[in-house]
């Protein structure tokens, strides 16, 4: 049976992201490594320093990895510990939640989501077969090291399991280290998966062999799996420096944080759990505003200020949207939104369009990421000139409050340089700090325009909105010392 390749949908989908297809990818989209001779061997590495011979050596193993507190078996540690060591191996975010993968079922919404984040459809490839990993054809298409694979215990499996690859030897044998019962207990070992030199060896075999039943089995309802598409850029020694610095403030202020500082069109340099739904308040209105301008050019605007003298809800449009962006206002948002669902403008379409469809502009939810993505195109080429330096020039405009957080970078670069910035608070029922800027920098290599965002929760520690703005303005003044060295 010819495996099936299937790309995942995307974040704000509700469908499984393995639909079936009528069209599959070939196969031949798996073939080449994308990962470094290095990266595989960090990820070998990673993986050997979770060896437990001994049920009593994988207790301490699962309790260390903190993905319930100070608890944790290795008879359910196969999600955490496949995901550690992928993170351990630097090829996913150090920031990564392990008890989101504690128990994770892919069936589940809320799990896929957390599959979604952790492994986007921009970056990994999304894989699906529902043929036993007895039967499958590994010849046709072999595991590579840092795939991660779901195993569906299907009919009479007994458990379900996951598992990093953590290497490929020049024989094509694939192997993982992993958790599993044995006479003497749960242990933690590196296990052969399969040999396609010798069909039929390898614990791929042994979970399905029903003699095996008082041990478990699994892998009779096929496997998904999930593989590196783009390769993965190793971070650089003042990249490193940088997030230690940013993690360092983190950790004396608390709070919950999603933070990605990137240069426009160009390289991430520092980036904390971009990819997760977040409130981000009144900087949701950015790309409202966008959204807005996107509408006129639908229109074949030619002469974008006297479109702008039109209006709704009895306010200019020019009105509404000083109130939106300058001056922070809700009913002005509300207005400009009720006024784009009335025209039936495609809202969803143009943020998809856009790279940024896990954004609901009604729900006012997004990521550090989505808010990056629409503030670098704002820079960028998402709108036409006009309707660009009019939303430009309203985020330019100073008021009260504007060189607290990220403006505190105002201070700290030369008359000339330009900043953009939309803050964002929320007192009520909990609290968010929040900011994104445009910062146009002096670097060594001269001008460069970057993106910061930086959003802020009170977390479990409960932690005041002063300490919020103390460390957004901490690591406001980190990240222009270091853009400067540039």
């Amino acid at each position: 049976m010819a495996p099936q390749v299937t790309e995942p949908a995307l974040a704000t989908s509700t469908s499984s992201p393995f639909a079936p297809t009528s069209t599959p990818l070939p196969v031949a989209r798996a073939e080449g490594d994308i990962l470094s001779e290095q990266q595989k061997q960090r990820l070998d590495a990673a993986a050997l320093r979770y060896v437990a011979e001994d049920e009593a050596s994988a207790v301490q193993v699962a309790r260390s990895l903190g993905y319930i507190k100070n608890d944790g078996h290795p008879a359910s540690v196969c999600g955490p510990l496949a995901i550690a060591i992928l993170r351990d191996a630097g090829l996913l975010s150090k920031y990564i939640d392990l008890h989101a993968f504690w128990l994770l079922d892919p069936r589940d919404s809320l799990n896929m989501r957390t599959l979604e984040r952790a492994f986007p459809g921009d970056e990994f490839l999304w894989y699906k077969t529902r043929e036993s990993i007895a039967d499958f054809d590994f010849e046709a298409f072999p595991l590579k090291a840092g795939d991660f694979l779901y195993l569906y215990a299907g009919d009479p499996g007994s458990f379900e399991h996951m598992l990093t690859v953590s290497r490929v030897d020049q024989e094509g044998q694939a192997f993982a280290v992993t958790n599993f019962n044995t006479p003497q207990g749960y242990v933690i070992r590196e296990v052969l998966l399969y040999d396609p030199q010798h069909p039929g060896e390898g614990k791929f075999y042994d979970w399905t062999d029903r003699r095996n039943s008082h041990y478990g089995l699994t892998g009779f309802g096929g496997f998904d799996l999930w593989r590196f598409q783009v390769p993965v850029t190793d971070p650089t020694p003042s990249e490193v420096a940088l997030a230690d610095e940013i993690d360092q403030v983190i950790a004396r202020y608390g709070g919950q944080w999603y933070v990605l500082l990137k240069e426009a069109g160009g390289k991430i340099h520092y980036s904390r759990r971009i990819r997760d739904a977040i409130h981000p308040a009144s900087i949701i209105k950015v790309p409202i505003a966008m959204l807005f301008m996107k509408f006129l050019e639908s229109q074949r605007i030619v002469d974008y200020q006297a479109a702008l003298m039109g209006g709704f809800g009895g306010r200019s449009y020019a009105q509404l949207l000083k109130a939106m962006l300058v001056d922070s206002e809700e009913n002005a948002t509300e207005t400009l939104l009720e006024d784009l669902e009335r025209k039936r403008f495609d809202i969803a379409g143009a943020l998809q369009a856009w790279k940024a469809d896990s954004t609901d502009v009604r729900q006012r939810i997004s990521s550090a990421r989505d808010l990056a993505v629409v503030f670098d195109g704002l820079y960028g080429d998402f709108l036409l000139a006009q309707p660009r330096q009019i939303l430009l020039g309203l985020l330019k405009v100073y008021t009260p409050g504007d060189d607290t957080r990220l403006g505190v970078i105002r201070k700290l670069i030369p008359e000339g340089y330009n900043f953009y910035n939309k803050r964002g608070t929320i007192t009520d029922e909990f609290l968010t700090v929040s900011d994104c800027a445009l910062v146009e920098m002096p670097t060594s290599s001269g001008k460069r325009m970057f993106v910061a965002g930086a959003y802020s929760f009170h977390g479990q520690s409960q932690v005041t909105y002063e300490d919020l703005v103390k460390a957004m303005e901490t690591m406001a003044r980190i990240f222009v010392e270091y853009a400067m060295q540039l």
